[in-house]
Parts: structure tokens; sequence; C-alpha cells
């Protein structure tokens, strides 16, 4: 970090200062120093490396002369005898990201008021956070209320502005100020183009785009610290010729954000589109592929020991196995039924349909045989096996003939 001022001494000259900090210094090593050098042959070699940083660090900030605050990464290759290393180094910008989805700063912002009883203005944009690359768009509406005035020209400004505080003794106890301007536009032929509203009222309306660059260089994001403060605005001058030839200028402004990342905004509609839409017939083809590699794939010795765990279970009476072949048979096919409802309503919405559930069979109420072990849901696999008869959903939407009110 370098802050550098200048403070006058007397006699017209003044005397220059310079405070140099270093805010953060950490050193990796990735080949130890030994006995020997290592040999390293011809290539390309890479080497991780990582660093938490503290929240209070400041950011990369250039003001003009006066406050410059830089990260850099130096690396250096130390090589034997009277060689010479080699060195090289790079300019990290460090940024500090705003609160996603602050209210204050996803609604629009509009500037609408009345110039001495001669004509109504409104001007709004969108939003109030904008990043590196984007386009602001400006709407911009002027309904004169007489007929006597005329306007000149209309001029649109994005500025940015720079204050360095006097904290730290800096600056001689003075804050120094820099600003310097993003973007310009005039349009002469702003109020040619009228706009007949009802009869009564002509208004003048543009919609004038501005584009945001796309470096740190060009423009800097919002800082605000002890020690600098950084902010960006708008500015209008719609310069207004009265019938006497008086020349007056009404002057607005808007506050705007810069920051490194939109987080408020919505993704593109293009970007959201891009992955493939779902398809169910697509997506039980996959399902079925992936049972039957899973099926196949299955060892034989599992069959084996199923068929040993089967052949170990106690064969019970014939009345009582009569029984629960019965309830065996209506649970099968209420689960039977219970899974084509569950496929009819889609995978997003389980369900359970009780009305198209058979009546119980006699027997099930039987102490002896009343089954209270809860079974768990069954998974796609096997509702795809047991029900591919059922008629999928069309992945298309109905028509409007086709919809009726209940």
């Amino acid at each position: 970090m370098t802050i550098t001022w200048t403070e006058p001494i007397g006699n017209g000259h003044d005397r220059l200062f310079q405070d140099d900090r270093s805010i953060i210094n950490h050193t990796w090593t990735f080949l130890a120093k030994g006995s020997k050098p290592h040999h390293l042959d011809s290539g390309r070699y890479t080497y991780e490396f990582e660093l938490p940083l503290a929240g209070s660090m400041p950011e990369s900030t250039h003001v003009a002369s006066f406050y410059i605050v830089q990260y850099r990464l130096k690396a250096t290759v130390e090589r034997p005898r009277f060689l010479p290393n080699h060195t090289t180094r790079r300019v990290i910008h460090l940024s500090r990201q705003m609160l996603p989805l602050m209210p204050e700063f996803m609604e629009p912002v509009t500037i609408a008021n009345q110039w001495t009883d001669k004509l109504d203005y409104m001007i709004s944009v969108p939003t109030k956070i904008y990043t590196h690359g984007d386009k602001i768009p400006i709407s911009i509406r002027v309904t004169p209320l007489t007929d006597q005035i005329r306007v000149r020209r209309l001029s649109v400004t994005l500025k940015e502005y720079m204050i360095c505080r006097a904290s730290s003794g800096w600056f001689g106890g003075h804050p120094r100020a820099q600003g310097r301007v993003i973007y310009y536009a005039r349009d002469d032929h702003f109020g040619s183009n009228a706009t007949n509203v009802s009869g009564c009222f002509i208004v003048w309306e543009k919609t004038q785009i501005i584009p945001v660059p796309r470096t740190p260089e060009q423009v800097q994001y919002d800082v605000q610290n002890e020690a600098v403060r950084i902010r960006h605005k708008i500015k209008f001058v719609l310069s207004i010729e009265n019938a006497d030839g008086h020349v007056s200028e009404l002057r607005a402004a808007l506050p705007i954000h810069i920051c490194m990342i939109n987080t408020n905004g919505l993704p593109a509609y293009e970007e959201a589109w891009r992955s493939v839409p779902y398809n169910p017939s697509t997506m039980i083809n996959l399902l079925l592929q992936e049972n039957n590699a899973a099926s196949q794939a299955a060892p034989a010795s599992q069959t084996s020991h199923a068929e040993a765990a089967a052949a170990a279970v106690p064969v019970p009476p014939d009345g009582r196995l009569r029984r629960r072949a019965q309830h065996e048979g209506s649970r099968r096919q209420r689960r039977r039924w219970s899974r084509s409802s569950w496929l009819i309503l889609g995978t997003s919405n389980i369900v359970h349909n009780e009305e198209n559930e058979p009546p119980p069979v006699a027997g099930d109420a039987s102490p002896e045989t009343t089954d209270t072990t809860q079974h768990p849901l069954p998974s796609y696999s096997s509702v795809i096996s047991s029900c591919n008869d059922i008629a999928l959903p069309s992945s298309q939407l109905p028509s409007y003939d086709d919809v009726t009110c209940p």
C-alpha cells in the first residue's frame, strides 16, 4: 500500500510525502533448499497454494497518485553458484463483494419532479447494481407544460468520484478528491421528435444505453473504508431555451453501484435453457437400462444364499398357509394399485390414491395374519419394472380446448 501527498513548505514550494506499508506478506517454499540443487527436466511444473485472507484487508484501489493499494505475487527460482535467479511478478486484484439480495439495490431507481412549472421530467434505471461489461438502460421522459420552451440538447455522463480521507496524519489533515468521466453521450436532437399524448400534451422520451467498461483499470468497484471512498453517479443535463432566448439547465443525478458480481439478477434465458429438457420416456429408458445392468451384475452367490434361507424357513400348517397366501396376494394387489397411482401422478409428487385401492380381503383383519411391518416406498426401478404397461404422461402441455373447468 502506497500513500503519496504533497504539503506546502513556503515560498511556493511543496514537499512530497510518501507512506509505504506492507499489508500482507507470506512465503511458500515448494522445493526445499538442500546441499544439492534440484534437477528439473524440461517441461511444465505446477505447484498449488492457497492462503486465507482477513476480512479487514483493504481492496485494490488506485486514486491517481494519492492512494494506491496493490497486491502482487512474486515467484523466484534460485539458481546455484553465479547463475542469475529467475523472477516473475503478477498483479492480483482484490475486491469486496456486496451482500446478495439486498432490497434497496434490487428495486428500480426513479427521479421524478417538476421544473419551474414549465415541464415534468422522469428519469429511471431498472436497478442500482451493475458490474463490468453490463449495459445500463436509462429511460428519460420529459413532458413540457408550455409551448414557450425548446430543448437544445441532452447530455448523459457516467462519472467516478474518489475521495481520500485524512486519516493517520495523511494528506496534511485535508482530504483529497479525484474524479474522472467514464462515459459521456450528448444528443442535440432530443425534443425534435415529440409524441402527442391525448391530443393535449407532448412527450419527449428516450432510452439511453451506457456501457460499463470491462476492466478494473477503466472503472473501479465501489469502495468505502476508513481511508478512501469510491462511488459512481449518472448525471443528466438538459439544456432548455426559453421564449426570450435565455438558456437554462436542468441537472439531475442517479447514484449506482459498480460491484464485482451482480448476485441480485436472474440468469438470462439462454443460460437457463442450456440444460436438456426433461423427457419422461428418456428418463424411463435410462432407469430401465440401469436396472437391467444391476440385475445382470449381481453375483450368483446371492441367489444361493437366498435359496438356502428360503429352505430354512419352517412351513406352517395348511390353514395358516392358505390365509397367509391370501394376505400376500391382497397386499401385492394393493401395492400394484399404489404403484400405478404413483406413476400416473408423476415422480415429483408421490401421493397415494385411496379411491383406487381395492377393498380389504376377508381374513386380513385376523390377528394371526395382520402384518404390522412398515414397508418402504418402492424405488424408481421397481416402479418401472412392475408398471411397464401404464401410459406415461406427455411432456407437452395440453391445448386450451382440452382443459375444462371442474
